[in-house]
């Protein structure tokens, strides 16, 4: 009779000891596959500083007469004066640009009229003003910078002149963008390394990485910028460049 009941009993038994092998296999599978997906996420950055081996200097010169033909032919001149001032100060020729020249018609104050009609107030003329600006764009940065500060020794001369502060930029930035990126992955892979053994765990293989902006600001400025930002006052430069990176956990 026990027999008759262990018989009953056996299919059910490796039914139930067939659930259990498979719910091990496939817990240890589903495991398995939980820890493929465990990743650490890091932000790698690198800066470096960069000296501008370019500038853009900007002077105006501008000159008013009562006719039009007086005040060109002191434009005329200023520029000629200016021009030879660069040469002596050894600015090469080639890079200096006069822009277009500029015409202002200067007009007497108009009076309301008298029976305060709506008719027609003619103005008078009283002079023109004409202004041109002088563009220099040159890779001789110290060259250009000195003169950019010295140049207002014209005004004693007579000539109106402003000058406006110079631009500095970084015509090799594209050299320079892979060194520093490389800089940057390297300290995400780092940051990951350390993060991953202190929590007892290995570091696998990049699942995936993200360059974000590439910023340049002054050398000494604050750090808070918005990326993709481009200095121009400072001659020399921070670059910065941020990487994101994700790799798996061992």
């Amino acid at each position: 009779m026990a027999t008759d009941r262990f018989a009953t009993l056996l299919p059910a038994l490796i039914v139930a000891l067939g659930l259990f092998v498979a719910a091990g296999v496939l817990g240890g599978s589903i495991g398995r596959a939980r820890s493929a997906d465990e990743t650490i996420r890091v932000n790698g950055t690198a800066r470096r500083i960069v000296h501008s081996d370019y500038i853009i200097w900007d002077a105006e010169i501008s000159y008013q007469a009562p006719t039009v033909a007086d005040a060109y032919a002191s434009l005329q001149q200023g520029s000629a004066t200016l021009r030879a001032y660069l040469a002596a100060h050894a600015v090469r020729d080639s890079d200096v640009f006069p822009l277009a020249i500029k015409t202002n018609v200067l007009y007497e104050k108009t009076q309301p009229s008298d029976n305060g009609s709506d008719e027609t107030v003619y103005r008078t003329i009283k002079g023109y003003r004409l202004s041109q600006i002088i563009e220099v764009r040159s890779n001789q940065v110290q060259t250009v910078e000195a003169v950019s500060r010295s140049a207002t020794e014209l005004i004693k001369q007579g000539v109106a002149l402003g000058s406006n502060a110079p631009q500095y930029r970084i015509t090799n930035l594209a050299d320079e963008k892979d060194s520093i990126l490389a800089e940057a992955a390297k300290n995400a892979r780092e940051r990951a390394e350390r993060i991953a053994v202190s929590s007892g765990a290995r570091l696998g293989k990049l699942r995936w990485s993200h360059m974000g902006a590439m910023s340049v600001t002054g050398a000494y400025a604050d750090e808070q910028t918005d990326g993709g930002a481009e200095d121009t006052e400072s001659i020399d430069k921070r670059v910065t460049v941020m990487v994101t990176a994700a790799y798996e956990v061992k």
